[in-house]
């Protein structure tokens, strides 16, 4: 059994990857954020069935979360903090960051007019439903080439909401803020990986899980988030 520290994020198309020594597993983003949103950092062991990878499931964090909840692990909070207000540029992405008493994640998106463009979340595990609900999303426009490239070939065309210019459609209900929520999920998981969400507020626009990871790092690097 390893510590999550243990391990190191590694280059992956679109996802989240983790690697240690001896082995890497992928698209952890879902299960990451679903530990962060209920504050759980201890008490679970996480076991692979012999896949390098984790199921997408429904395309959200609802499922991971739910059985966390059955589970009723010992909850805490955040070992990363907001030390002095600053702002992390990584490609087109921008993070600000500023001291606060309590978590506050922001994702302001570049999506198409017919997304809302900001998500929120308040730090509170009662609210993390309506962020762990909301599903993975594929632009349109890039589908054919999610297929060309093999990314999409074992997803469940249910568990993707579809972006255009003009609509939103997938399986039930869509709401225009879905593909945000679901940037300020993966923006969640990838945070727990440096210890966080940090206590503070962290707004991230235009937010991507490799400009998140660079952003984190170079966030502690200059002192703008420090270990509790």
């Amino acid at each position: 059994m390893r510590d999550i520290s243990t391990f190191r994020v590694v280059p992956s198309a679109r996802s989240t990857s983790i690697a240690c020594d001896a082995f890497a597993v992928a698209t952890v983003e879902h299960l990451l954020a679903a530990f962060a949103g209920l504050g759980v950092r201890s008490g679970c062991r996480v076991v692979l069935g012999g896949d390098d990878e984790l199921p997408l499931l429904d395309g959200s964090a609802m499922a991971f979360t739910k059985r966390l909840l059955e589970l009723d692990l010992p909850r805490s909070g955040s070992v990363l903090r907001v030390a002095r207000a600053g702002r992390v540029t990584a490609g087109e992405a921008m993070y600000d960051f500023a001291p606060g008493d309590a978590v506050n994640v922001t994702a302001e998106v570049d999506l198409p007019a017919s997304c809302e463009r900001i998500a929120t979340w308040n730090g509170e595990p009662a609210t993390f439903m309506q962020v762990a609900r909301a599903r993975t999303f594929a632009l349109e426009a890039d589908i054919a080439e999610l297929e060309r490239l093999g990314v999409a070939q074992h997803v469940d065309p249910a568990s993707v909401v579809v972006v255009s210019d003009d609509r939103l459609w997938g399986s039930g209900s869509v709401a225009p803020d879905e593909p945000a929520r679901h940037k300020l999920l993966d923006l969640v998981g990838d945070a727990y990986l440096a210890g966080g969400p940090p206590l503070g507020s962290l707004r991230a626009t235009r937010p991507g899980h490799a400009r998140n990871h660079q952003a984190f790092a170079e966030a502690r690097a200059r002192g703008i988030l420090e270990v509790v």
